[in-house]
């Protein structure tokens, strides 16, 4: 009496293959969300590649305003240097009226 009867073996086979059925549906459908490892490596190659020139163009910018820093440096020298020969001029020539050196 302790072993199962033709008709419980077929229902546990059916049971089991209806398992098996359903999680080889489930695993069919988490592979169908995975991408392939060529196209995977294809799509990392191409950010390394985008984020290598997108680091290249900032360094050219930073260079660029270092070169725009230095440009303004160089006017406000100039500025300062105009600035500073009119004010001496200025003086000089109130100083020359005043003293009344021909």
């Amino acid at each position: 009496m302790d072993e199962p009867t033709l008709g419980e073996v077929a229902r546990t086979l059916g049971r089991i293959e209806t398992d098996i059925g359903r999680r080889l549906d489930d695993i069919v459908g988490r592979l169908d969300r995975f991408v392939a490892v060529e196209v995977y490596d294809a799509h990392r190659a191409a950010i390394g590649e985008r984020l290598d020139d997108l680091a290249a163009e900032i360094a050219e910018l930073h260079q660029q305003r270092r070169a725009d820093d230095d440009r303004r440096a160089a006017d406000r020298r100039i500025m300062t240097g105009a600035v500073t020969t009119a004010v001496l001029s200025l003086v000089v020539s109130v100083l020359i009226s005043v003293l009344g050196i021909k």
